[in-house]
């Protein structure tokens, strides 16, 4: 992997890298000028934590703690519909492109839909968090917001994108 100086006037912190991909494909391109490290992660499986992964990989590159993935077993505990309705709402996620996910209640769950189809549908790990999954470290947790209403933060692919209720 070759740099040009122009590489080198446009690193952050000495940093270059770059992320893409889509579908099922994922992509990562790592380096490090001052240590002189990189690496290229590549993966076809979409249920890779891949934030996550590439944070623990520049970890161990540094020298510094990092997390060995644990098995999840989430429990779910049941809440009241009445209870469930305060996050009911269309919630933006503006760094997903103003992604809107409209959140409903039914028969003890919430129900995510995007552009009117379901996305999800989540049980209560606690009054606050929400999971899909038992498996998966991914959740939706709901906040209160300065005005006494709700935001949420969603897991993602390991990373937790704010969510603010219209």
């Amino acid at each position: 992997f070759q740099t040009t100086p122009l590489a080198h006037q446009m690193a952050k912190d000495s940093i270059i890298q770059h992320s893409g991909g889509s579908d099922g494909v994922r992509a990562q391109v790592y380096l490090d000028l001052k240590t002189n490290t990189s690496f290229v992660l590549l993966t076809n499986f979409e249920g890779i934590p891949f934030q996550k992964t590439i944070k623990d990989m520049i970890s161990m590159i540094e020298g510094k703690p990092y997390d060995v993935p644990k098995k999840i077993n989430r429990q779910s505990i049941p809440l009241e519909d009445n209870f469930l309705k305060r996050y009911e709402g269309t919630y933006v996620f503006a760094d997903m492109n103003n992604l809107e996910l409209l959140v409903e209640v039914e028969n003890g769950r919430l129900v995510l839909f995007q552009d009117g189809e379901i996305a999800g549908k989540l049980v209560a790990e606690n009054e606050t968090t929400f999971f899909e999954d038992p498996s998966d470290e991914e959740v939706f947790e709901f906040i209160i917001n300065e005005e006494g209403g709700y935001d949420v933060l969603m897991g993602w692919k390991g990373v937790k994108l704010p969510g603010v209720k219209k």
